[in-house]
């Protein structure tokens, strides 16, 4: 921490020079002198108590300075309340105040007599100690020094004694040792004080804080030597020493009011400085949010911009969209500047007239020529071509033109922010232009597998006559035969010792067809997913299953943490549905088991059964094998993965992964 000023460590004034302690100690001693040379002589054109009481003005005079002074920090520290050494020096000055009016002699000519405390002067300057010491402290940032605690509490100790000792007779015994303990209190403080503000110098000698304090105090000690020798003289000699009423002497008596003046004056210019120090930083501080808030407007406004542009390049499918929806929100965005679109066939070192960009004369479309012609072939998406005030940014090639943006700067040049949105805006068109070219890729490829890969087309035939048989297996094994029922029913050949009446029985024949054809639909498109999700769904399919198959199904579904989308959904429903279907007609299993969770941002199916097997070749996605190539295709195109173990006579295990989150799946 920085010395003298624990709160603004980075607090630096202007040097200055120490010519003036001398010059400041004799400008106050000759002010003293004067003072005292006019007070000392008598009028005689005036009564006796008004000369006497003109006598001693100077202590009145200086009482209420030093009131005024305790005044004026105090207000300090209501608006300052960060410094404290504003009520440190209000208290200081306020004991001061109360010393210099205990001591003015005419103060009974105004306001009558005073009580005679016996320790009332004692209590004023132990206070005056106390306060010092706490100013002291808080200057140096010595606020956890046992030392500054010691003396502190001891000059408290001191103050609070005689201040008993004044209002109680009883403790009047104790006035000598207090007025010996708060001397040697008041030395070693001052001893260590030098010490740490002579360390100190030494370490910032151009600090100009420290150096107007050591100047300070410097102009106190020779203001206050006089006084100091004369009392030490009186001590040494037994008797009171007195001035005569010559100027020079003059000079010399009672110094220590203009010393402590002084000394209040330097602490008070100190801390206004610091107080000045703290508006500039206060002002510099609002008018960099002010410029932070300005900075954030605009950058609100560009990220407006910006998103109404994602939205309209969203919407987009080709190529003369891109350039609209670009060259719309650019003027928009760029106003009141030109912002034009500029094609550029380097082949044939030329723009594209039949582009309109208002604003931009023949001049200048030669000159954009020229810039670019002489631009590097090696440009990235939002590089911003130096050396010219229309700042052309290249966006991306289509077929045998380049694609850059540019803006004709209208009254002032471009801001900083403004090219930076001219570069996200090239940037977000070289994005959409890299996507419209990838899809017009895949669509080619798309076209190419349908002309050159007849599989693709064949697996989804086989897929969709394999689901028109299931369906006509599950119509002719259970709906037909129910309806033939009715139909015997109807025609009267039932049995004769059916104890059901024909009605009822074809009433329930009629209702189980419907029961079937409802079940039916609901496998192939069950609403019910949407309606009660995917795990109440299979867990439906699971209990259908167990009344129709003759193995043991045990089925374990874990929380989902998010709603599966329909199409996510659905995969799921016809992976379950497959697997369980597959070991009802080809697994001859004893036990199944099915376990569906989800882990780390995907939907784990586990499938595990007892039954037969199969060799590797059919695990492999054989022809016969088309409900299993069905399933990985499911999956494959979820963006899932699938993976099949299986062994003639060791079972069938399987597991898929499918992503909540799915990216596009390419041609295979």
């Amino acid at each position: 921490m920085k010395f003298p000023n624990p709160h603004y460590p980075n607090l630096r004034y202007p040097n200055r020079r120490y010519w003036y302690v001398p010059i400041l100690s004799a400008l106050l001693l000759l002010l003293n002198g004067g003072v005292n040379l006019a007070l000392m002589r008598p009028l005689t054109d005036v009564p006796a108590s008004m000369d006497k009481l003109r006598f001693h003005l100077d202590d009145a005079v200086f009482s209420l300075f030093f009131l005024l002074a305790a005044a004026v920090f105090a207000g300090a520290f209501s608006v300052l309340r960060r410094e404290r050494g504003y009520l440190y020096l209000s208290f200081f000055s306020l004991m001061a105040s109360q010393q210099f009016f205990w001591e003015w002699d005419g103060k009974h000519l105004l306001f009558g007599d005073f009580p005679v405390l016996p320790a009332e002067s004692l209590a004023v300057k132990s206070g005056m100690t106390f306060a010092a010491f706490l100013f002291f402290r808080y200057l140096q940032g010595t606020n956890r020094r046992l030392t500054d605690r010691i003396f502190i509490y001891s000059a408290g100790g001191v103050w609070a004694m005689s201040v008993i000792s004044s209002i109680s007779p009883l403790a009047s015994p104790l006035l000598p040792f207090l007025s010996g303990a708060l001397l040697a209190i008041v030395l070693a403080y001052l001893l260590l004080a030098a010490g740490r503000f002579a360390h100190r110098f030494r370490r910032y000698p151009e600090d100009s804080e420290l150096r107007l304090i050591v100047n300070g105090f410097a102009v106190f000690a020779i203001l206050i030597l006089p006084d100091v020798g004369k009392d030490v003289l009186q001590v040494l000699t037994g008797q009171r020493l007195g001035y005569l009423p010559v100027f020079w002497e003059a000079c010399l008596e009672d110094t220590f009011p203009w010393a402590l003046m002084q000394l209040i004056f330097v602490f008070g210019l100190l801390f206004f400085r610091r107080y000045m120090r703290v508006l500039e930083q206060n002002r510099e501080a609002h008018a960099e949010i002010r410029t932070q808030h300005e900075s954030l407007k605009q950058e609100v406004a560009i990220r407006q911009h910006m998103d109404r542009l994602l939205d309209a390049l969203s919407g987009s499918y080709r190529l003369k969209d891109l350039e609209h929806t670009l060259v719309a929100e650019g003027r928009r965005l760029f106003e009141p500047h030109s912002f034009h679109w500029i094609p550029y066939n380097r082949k044939a070192r030329s723009i594209d007239n039949s582009i309109d960009n208002p604003g931009l004369d023949s001049g200048e479309l030669r000159e954009l020529e020229e810039l670019l012609f002489a631009a590097d072939h090696g440009l990235v998406p939002g590089e911003i071509l130096p050396g010219s005030k229309f700042a052309p940014v290249f966006i991306g090639v289509m077929g045998r033109e380049e694609l850059y943006a540019a803006i004709s700067p209208k009254g002032r040049p471009l801001l900083e922010r403004e090219r930076f949105a001219l570069q996200l805006l090239a940037k977000y068109g070289a994005l959409f232009l890299d996507y419209y070219a990838m899809m017009e890729k895949r669509i080619s490829e798309l076209e190419r597998y349908h002309g050159e890969q007849p599989w693709v087309g064949k697996l989804f035939m086989q897929m969709a006559e394999k689901e028109r048989k299931r369906l006509a297996s599950d119509l002719h094994d259970e709906v037909l035969q129910e309806l033939l029922a009715a139909r015997r029913w109807l025609e009267g050949s039932g049995s004769a010792d059916d104890p059901m009446p024909a009605p009822e029985r074809m009433r329930l024949a009629l209702d189980n067809a419907e029961f079937m054809i409802r079940e039916t639909c609901a496998e192939l498109m069950p609403s019910f997913l949407s309606e009660h999700g995917v795990i109440h769904a299979v867990l439906k399919l699971a209990d259908k299953m167990r009344v129709r198959a003759d193995f043991q199904l045990e089925v374990r579904t874990g929380t989902l943490a998010a709603k599966l989308d329909d199409d996510l959904s659905l995969t799921v429903y016809r992976i379950v549905q497959e697997l369980l279907n597959n070991a009802w007609k080809h697994s001859g299993a004893a036990r199944v088991g099915l376990d569906m969770d989800q882990e780390a941002g995907e939907i784990v199916i586990r499938y595990a059964d007892d039954g037969k097997g199969m060799d590797a070749e059919a695990a492999g996605m054989s022809p016969d094998r088309f409900g299993l190539r069905g399933l990985n295709e499911r999956v494959r195109l979820m963006g899932g993965s699938a993976s099949i173990d299986t062994r003639p006579d060791e079972g069938f295990r399987a597991e898929c992964r499918l992503p909540l989150k799915r990216t596009a799946t390419a041609p295979a």
